[in-house]
């Protein structure tokens, strides 16, 4: 169909604006049926589908591909993940992933999430609701840390993300290595 112009991401994106479109597009036509009658309500349905549809792949369609397509495969989904393992005790690690999870800006921490666990979001944004940020570590040894890190949209529907949590994650890690240089 379009597998010159469009990677499986973009494609993948299409369905779910149409998917959406079409159920938006039968509620509408139900709404309206039982306030026009039948035909004026399907004809409006359909044309809410039609015109909601283009719109939405128009604007966020492109904006998605542009700010995604130099991004790898993997970062094709709103979930993402990485476990890394440092060399520093478990302590350590933990303020390493406080001052990285920080240097995001735009970060509300939570409180009480214990030693082993950090939680963070993101404020929403321009083309987010925000994103929830989650750092566990795991003790491996007395000088041995596992980090897992994931990334999510705060909105458990959210179909594109533009790359903002693959990118949030490589983000995270980069800093926690860059700090491990420098201290």
């Amino acid at each position: 169909m379009c597998s010159g112009v469009f990677n499986n991401r973009t494609k993948k994106n299409i369905k779910s604006i149409i998917k959406v479109g079409i159920l938006a597009g039968v509620l509408f036509c139900f709404v309206m049926s039982l306030r026009y009658g039948l035909l004026n309500g399907i004809i409006v349905g359909f044309l809410f589908f039609l015109g909601w549809t283009l719109l939405m792949c128009v604007f966020l369609i492109p904006i998605d591909y542009f700010s995604a397509k130099k991004l790898p495969k993997e970062a094709s989904s709103v979930f993402q993940e990485k476990n890394i393992i440092v060399k520093l005790n478990i302590d350590h690690a933990y303020e390493l992933c406080i001052k990285s999870v920080r240097s995001l800006g735009r970060v509300k921490l939570s409180k009480n999430t214990g030693i082993n666990k950090i939680v963070a979001s993101t404020r929403p944004g321009l083309f987010s609701f925000g994103e929830q940020i989650t750092l566990v570590l795991k003790e491996l040894s007395e000088n041995r840390t596992s980090i897992h890190v994931t990334s999510q949209p705060i909105v458990k529907y959210t179909k594109m993300d533009y790359g903002k949590n693959f990118k949030n994650v490589a983000k995270i890690i980069d800093n926690i290595f860059d700090l491990m240089k420098v201290g």
